[in-house]
């Protein structure tokens, strides 16, 4: 097993592919509490941040993380094989 070609299923109605199951993904948010952060949508950052949100699941991961309100952090240094990021289009 190993990662799929991105498109490769059916999308569902809101157009959004592969965004369980794949690759982990590493986001731009610093990991820790939500409270009181953004409310816009954009990433929640600090100066000393060290580790970075991880959401979804990556192929070989377990079926637990298989939700798209799953999250973990990682230091930048401990990405592995089954993470990614996701580049998106602000139209």
């Amino acid at each position: 097993q190993g990662l799929s070609a991105v498109g490769r299923y059916a999308s569902p109605a809101f157009g959004l592919h592969d965004v369980l199951g794949n690759a982990l993904e590493w986001s731009a948010d610093c990991y820790g509490s939500y409270a009181g952060g953004r409310t816009d949508g954009g990433s929640v950052e600090t100066s000393n941040c060290r580790a970075r949100v991880l959401r979804g699941a990556s192929w070989d991961g377990p079926p637990a993380w298989l939700r798209s309100a799953y999250r973990a952090g990682l230091p930048p240094a401990g990405r592995g094989f089954g993470t990614g990021f996701r580049l998106a289009l602000d139209r």
